[in-house]
């Protein structure tokens, strides 16, 4: 008698790529066993470069998602954490350099990366405790929730992130 066979589970494509992980992680790591508290700074000392939301592609003029923050960031720059949390990964980022995932309060998950971890999964971090280096220019910065992606920018500032954007915004006044 052969034993039964599971299917796999369907891979969404707008997942992030180590999403199946991160679950996995979260399922076995408290975040709550972490202080936490409200404490939320920026975590670089550099301008935002690219902004979250929909934006235009220029040559094909067609919309495209960006589901991060980029800050304007050079080879070497410290990177500190955003606010308290548990580190639920660290992993290879594709291009050198490696993304850091840390589990924030209220179900949020930031990704910051590319760069060189002094972390490992596991380590509790403050806000402004430090996380690594910059490897190469940008910075990124993700944020997930249970809705999907949201604007790391409206959680620094203190405000609930929204809900993820289904359509390109128009700004222009009616």
């Amino acid at each position: 008698m052969r034993p039964a066979v599971m299917p796999a589970p369907a891979r969404s494509s707008r997942l992030p790529r180590y999403a199946a992980a991160l679950a996995a992680a979260l399922a076995g790591a408290d975040a709550k066993a972490c202080p936490l508290s409200a404490a939320r700074q920026a975590p670089v000392a550099a301008s935002i470069a690219r902004s979250f939301g929909f934006a235009l592609r220029p040559l094909l003029g067609t919309a495209v998602l960006r589901t991060d923050i980029a800050y304007a960031t050079r080879a070497g720059m410290p990177v500190r954490a955003a606010g308290d949390g548990r580190v639920t990964a660290v992993a290879p980022s594709g291009r050198g350099g490696s993304f850091v995932w840390i589990a924030q309060a209220e179900a949020v998950h930031l990704r910051y990366g590319p760069l060189a971890p002094r972390l490992r999964a596991g380590a509790c971090v403050t806000a402004g405790d430090g996380l690594g280096s910059t490897l190469r220019p940008p910075l990124t910065l993700r944020m997930w929730r249970a809705e999907g992606f949201a604007d790391p920018l409206r959680w620094l500032a203190g405000r609930r992130p929204g809900p993820p954007p289904t359509r390109m915004q128009d700004d222009t006044p009616n």
